[in-house]
């Protein structure tokens, strides 16, 4: 059942990232929309959070564990936590939503990662 759920969670970080890159790059029209931002940007400019908490699967976080999250290694070869990996990139797409980034390109990508991780726990 684990490698289920990992395998589900490679082909769900493949999707956000793809999402994230081609939604804000293709969904950039509007004059009021910022440019997605990574997590590695998010991590290294706390103060630059538009909010506070985010809500991850079913579980909202504090910014400082949302930090804890991005600040976290995912792993090596064949070692990788896939939920990590997931959360990382579903961390930075909530934060770039929050800062005005157009979330229709990317809306049901990030119910179905949200679903995904909400079936991990805590």
């Amino acid at each position: 059942m684990k490698a289920v759920y990992k395998n589900l969670a490679f082909q769900m970080l493949a999707t956000v990232a793809f999402a994230v890159i081609v939604g804000g790059l293709a969904g950039h029209s509007a004059a009021a929309d910022s440019c997605p931002l990574s997590h590695g940007f998010w991590r290294n400019h706390p103060t630059a959070w538009p909010v506070t908490s985010l809500t991850l699967g079913s579980q909202t976080y504090s910014q400082a564990e949302l930090l804890t999250i991005l600040g976290t290694s995912v792993g090596g070869k064949g070692g990788a936590d896939a939920s990590l990996i997931l959360a990382d990139q579903l961390i930075a797409a909530e934060l770039n939503i929050a800062n005005g980034s157009d979330s229709a390109p990317v809306d049901s990508t990030i119910a179905d990662a949200d679903d995904l991780l909400a079936g991990f726990g805590g």
